[in-house]
């Protein structure tokens, strides 16, 4: 699975860049990856917006290898103030003790009021996506029950709580990641090997890792009924008009391709879909939030129209 992806991968960013299709190197399962992290040393040079991401790399490989604590620290900084000149405060909040102190409150501030939150500002212990789902799909379970639900890399506590009503609500449940023996199937979102047949995808915090974002939506189309929905979210900050194309994994940020903006909603369009933005989890009440773990986290549910 993993080789076949890298192949994909591969193609994609040679199709994408033609500096890249001058190398005649072949792209087979067994050479893809490492063509893809050759790809990934190119692209810095070809791709303004991948610059920060390659030097928060290597600042993380040079933070794993030097002894001295206070030199570490000095580098934590640095990739804090990366991600704050990429419009990211809410990963710079170890600058509140520098001389940045007054620019990121001022950056916090303007991410939560495009945000429509306190997400960044506000203080969210013991709280967990997988919980903030699981309360908003206890609210709204006239959408699970009944129908044939496709569930990407699962959070714990919404898989839980949808096979405990399953029986009781007629949900025919499938999940699903790239790799592991812990879900129902393998499957690359961008390159779905299942029919025309969910009534519901649930899709939270995936479409970051994916390079082909706009294939992926384009097959998570396809796989819904007429009239099916995708309930879907993605690290966004709405400040940013424009996503973030770095096109190289941030490791300083699990692995992330991109950091979307919030274009995020045309791009689900352009894929078909009719977006509606769910507030409900933004408007509710703190205390409620945190009384069920849960968080203001900015949502889409995202139609096939019929």
């Amino acid at each position: 699975m993993l080789s076949a992806l890298d192949v994909r991968q591969a193609l994609y960013l040679r199709s994408k860049f033609d500096f890249l299709a001058q190398f005649d190197l072949p792209i087979e399962e067994n050479t893809a990856s490492g063509v893809l992290n050759f790809y990934y040393k190119l692209l810095p040079s070809l791709n303004g917006e991948a610059r920060e991401v390659a030097a928060r790399n290597a600042l993380r490989e040079l933070q794993k290898k030097v002894p001295n604590s206070a030199l570490r620290e000095r580098i934590t900084l640095e990739i804090a103030k990366s991600d704050l000149r990429n419009g990211i405060p809410d990963r710079s909040k170890v600058l509140r003790e520098t001389e940045l102190r007054d620019s990121l409150e001022n950056a916090l501030a303007v991410s939560d009021a495009a945000y429509g939150a306190n997400l960044v500002t506000g203080s969210w212990p013991h709280v967990s996506r997988g919980s903030a789902l699981k309360y908003f799909f206890q609210n709204h379970d006239h959408l699970l029950r009944g129908k044939r639900i496709l569930h990407f890399s699962p959070e714990e506590e919404l898989r839980e709580w949808i096979q405990s009503i399953r029986s009781d609500a007629s949900i025919e449940y499938m999940t699903s990641n790239i790799v592991g023996d812990d879900v129902d199937t393998n499957q690359d979102l961008t390159n779905i090997t299942l029919k025309t047949q969910f009534h519901v995808i649930i899709c939270h915090r995936v479409l970051e890792h994916v390079l082909d974002d706009a294939t992926a939506m384009s097959e998570l189309f396809r796989v819904l009924v007429p009239g099916g929905v995708l309930s879907v979210s993605v690290p966004q900050s709405m400040q940013l008009a424009k996503t973030c194309e770095w096109e190289i994994p941030d490791e300083t940020h699990h692995g992330h391709v991109r950091h979307y903006g919030a274009d995020f909603k045309d791009r689900l369009t352009n894929a078909g879909f009719r977006v509606i933005d769910e507030r409900w989890l933004l408007d509710q009440a703190e205390d409620r939030l945190k009384e069920n773990n849960a968080f203001p986290l900015r949502m889409y549910l995202a139609y096939k129209p019929f």
